[in-house]
């Protein structure tokens, strides 16, 4: 292990040097609040802030005891990252890698977002009341789902380290994240229902883009597989749509990829109204040829996701800025703005209404890999849609 080299020859006094100090400001801030003054008798050392001041004495003792040979790691959290973020690179380039480009990207990403606090730092430096306290300052700045996001890369980058020996262990195990940023995956899983009667004031407002946004509620696709798909994976005669591809994000922009998973590789039946409406669609637009993009940019190239989504923002004479498709017909129908993805879930609502329709084919007609995932995103759907085929069944007795 590395030694540390100290400020001033190790005596029996170091433990007065390695003050332990309360900072009644962190703790109104609730942040770890007991400091570890390791600077004072370190090289290049740096404070450490830990929750209690039996953990901050725990420390020294240990340093003390190992006179400060206190298994300080081998490599800076920044080099550990790169690392990380080169095994991802060899992965993506590996054509039997399954790895996507964004896949990638989110690597580099996650690596420049933590290098931002701890790049520097040696990783046995890293302790969980470090990033602990590193979150709660995040939480003012970044949603949580951004935090978990990025946690898991920094859990891997030290869960790989600590294998190749370059650090002692991996702090992000004693790390409870929900505790810290509450459950994402409550927010994640609680699709929203909505009325027939809001989707249908939504398409009526839709303006260019209401049969963008009427092709979703009847389909189901996911933005990329709609935007990916053209005129030959559309069969009017025997009334489906064939799920082959999707517009993907590559190195150089968009690009047609695979669908998100082997799953996602479906027929979705379409009704006849669809049918009649597709082809009325194909008739004005000026790109209608087999090889076309159904739902095209204004130059019949690949259209970008935000055209479809986009965001509603209030600008400074107060006046409210709208962009997107489904932003902006929301705020001209005068009702809650929806994202785009909710027309994704409204589709599956209106499946799993439908009497006799199993939990299994709306996985499937969804382009789940098991009706588990369809279960723990739409379960709480599940008994209202029960009980209301049963009210049907009996009224029509």
């Amino acid at each position: 292990m590395k030694r540390v080299k100290l400020n001033k020859p190790y005596s029996a006094n170091l433990c007065q040097d390695i003050g332990i100090t309360y900072l009644p400001s962190r703790s109104k801030a609730g942040r770890a609040a007991w400091r570890l003054n390791l600077h004072t008798a370190v090289v290049g050392g740096k404070p450490e802030h830990f929750d209690t001041e039996a953990e901050a004495l725990s420390r020294r003792n240990m340093l003390i005891g190992g006179s400060l040979e206190s298994g300080l790691s081998k490599s800076t959290f920044a080099a550990a990252a790169a690392d990380r973020v080169a095994v991802y690179k060899r992965r993506y380039e590996n054509p039997n890698d399954k790895l996507k480009y964004t896949g990638f990207k989110d690597s580099g990403e996650s690596a420049n977002f933590w290098n931002k606090f701890f790049g520097s730092w040696e990783l046995n430096e890293i302790t969980p009341s470090v990033i602990r306290g590193t979150i709660s300052e995040l939480l003012e700045t970044k949603k949580p789902k951004t935090i978990k996001n990025r946690f898991s890369f920094l859990k891997n980058v030290f869960k790989y380290a600590v294998g190749d020996d370059l650090c002692m262990k991996n702090p992000c195990d004693a790390i409870n994240l929900v505790e810290l940023i509450g459950s994402t995956k409550a927010t994640k899983h609680q699709a929203s229902r909505f009325s027939k009667n809001l989707i249908a004031e939504i398409i009526r407002h839709g303006g260019s883009y209401a049969m963008h946004i009427t092709f979703a509620v009847k389909t189901g696709l996911r933005s990329g597989e709609q935007r990916g798909l053209k005129w030959k994976h559309i069969d009017m005669d025997a009334g489906f749509v064939t799920v082959e591809q999707a517009i993907v994000l590559g190195e150089n922009g968009l690009e047609i990829g695979p669908p998100k998973t082997d799953a996602a590789y479906r027929n979705v039946p379409i009704s006849d109204e669809l049918c009649r409406e597709l082809r009325e669609w194909r008739l004005q637009s000026k790109f209608s040829t087999e090889d076309d993009f159904v739902f095209p940019a204004e130059h019949g190239q690949i259209m970008w996701s935000n055209q479809l989504n986009g965001e509603l923002s209030t600008g400074a004479n107060g006046r409210v800025k709208c962009k997107g498709a489904v932003k902006t017909a929301c705020y001209r129908a005068g009702v809650e703005a929806i994202r785009w993805h909710d027309l994704r879930h409204h589709y599956a609502s209106l499946q799993l209404y439908r009497d006799g329709v199993s939990l299994q084919e709306v996985a499937a007609l969804m382009g789940h890999e098991n009706s588990k995932i369809t279960e723990d995103i739409y379960g709480h759907w599940i008994d209202g849609a029960a009980k209301d085929q049963d009210l049907r069944r009996r009224a029509a007795v």
